[in-house]
């Protein structure tokens, strides 16, 4: 699978958890969410918010996957972070992702 048609795939899976209500945006949310099914960060993130993410997915024991250009595969300005609460499309985005070599997916 190329890097386009992957990226658009997973863009499709989080719009469908956008319009189910399984998606959460931002550091402070994605936080409080008890069993978020997987967590999607932008390289772009501070080394201070990368190191705390990723507490905060060992924490909650779901995987952590960086992706490049995030706020454009949710097609939100600025979005950072998400959090799929959705236990199929985490599963789907994962192996989406696992052909993407910018991907770094952290359990």
């Amino acid at each position: 699978m190329q890097k386009n048609d992957a990226l658009a795939l997973i863009s499709t899976y989080v719009g469908f958890a956008i319009k189910s209500g399984a998606a959460v945006f931002g550091m402070e949310k994605t936080a409080a969410e008890r069993h978020p099914d997987v967590i999607l960060a932008d390289f772009a993130l501070s080394d201070k918010s990368k190191k705390e993410i990723r507490y905060i997915a060992d924490k909650r024991r779901a995987p952590l996957i960086f992706l490049d250009g995030l706020d454009g595969i949710v097609k939100r300005a600025n979005v950072k972070i998400v959090s799929i609460n959705n236990k199929n499309l985490a599963i789907q985005i994962c192996e989406v992702s696992k052909g993407l070599s910018e991907v770094k997916e952290h359990e």
